[in-house]
């Protein structure tokens, strides 16, 4: 248990910081000074010919003042605060030297490696929003929402002149994909993509997918579209394309006045929900 070792470790000194720097930080800046003060005067007389006995009584005077405060005026609070801390190193250096702390920190060259293709379970892994046929403009992510049985993850994103937006699906499923890149730059994790319409620039826009994770419903100008993976509105799992392709508009749906900015399936009914930028919503029940 690393972790809780090194908390241990760093308990004693955030107290000792909160006991100096908080509640007697007057008292702490007082006696510095004034042992500096002192120890400056005492070097000054040390340097003068002929008087080594008043040096010396002047650097044992803030030792003095130091033992007399601590010792008598705060006896009882400095032998809990040292009590304390004594005991705190204690339990760190018991835990730090706990079995399987090394291979806890450093694991073991024994160990076997990965399979070919998988990655550990908590891995990261970074993706970067690139569409095909758009090589040399970077894209910023807006909106990003997780499919429902975690299979994948639907991203809104603008190009870096915020002339252009996309909608994007990138799967992360354990294994590397064998499907072939769409553009050099694009990640092997994205499996569909489609251009929204360009309104409304500067706002973000939110889409949703349905609660079985089949529709995608998204912001389109003053409506929403619905999309998905095929045209039967098959699972992802079902409809991994073979190389990155284009989402299928289902529906389109116009009924505001004003930008469409944020969109919402409801998780128990066959309705949708959207809101424009005047403050309207808007609720559906699709039929198919």
């Amino acid at each position: 248990r690393p972790d809780i070792a090194l908390l241990w470790f760093l308990i004693p000194f955030k107290a000792a910081k909160h006991l100096i720097c908080d509640q007697y930080r007057w008292l702490t800046i007082k006696l510095f000074s004034a042992l500096l003060l002192l120890a400056i005067l005492g070097l000054f007389l040390y340097s003068m010919p002929g008087r080594p006995d008043i040096a010396l009584l002047w650097f044992l005077i803030p030792f003095k003042a130091a033992k007399h405060l601590i010792c008598d005026q705060y006896r009882w609070l400095t032998i809990k605060i040292v009590s304390v801390l004594l005991l705190l190193a204690i339990l760190g250096l018991f835990l730090y030297n706990m079995p399987g702390y090394m291979e806890t920190i450093r694991p073991s060259p024994l160990l076997p490696p990965p399979p070919s293709g998988l990655s550990p379970r908590n891995s990261l892994e970074v993706l970067t929003p690139e569409i095909p046929g758009e090589r040399d403009r970077g894209n910023c992510i807006t909106s990003l929402q997780l499919h429902p049985k975690g299979w994948a993850a639907l991203i809104r994103c603008s190009s870096n002149m915020d002339d252009q937006e996309w909608t994007c699906v990138y799967e992360f499923q354990e294994g590397a994909p064998s499907r072939p890149l769409a553009s050099p730059r694009c990640s092997l994790r994205l499996t569909h993509y489609i251009e929204e319409a360009n309104v409304g620039r500067g706002y973000i826009k939110e889409l949703c997918f349905s609660p079985d994770g089949r529709l995608i419903c998204s912001p389109y100008g003053y409506g929403v579209r619905l999309l998905a993976f095929d045209e039967s509105c098959g699972e992802l799992s079902d409809c991994l394309p073979v190389q990155t392709s284009v989402l299928r508009e289902i529906r389109s749906l116009y009924s505001h006045s004003d930008v469409v900015l944020t969109t919402k399936f409801s998780p128990t009914h066959c309705q949708l929900a959207s809101g424009c930028l005047s403050g309207r919503v808007a609720l559906y029940q699709p039929k198919f």
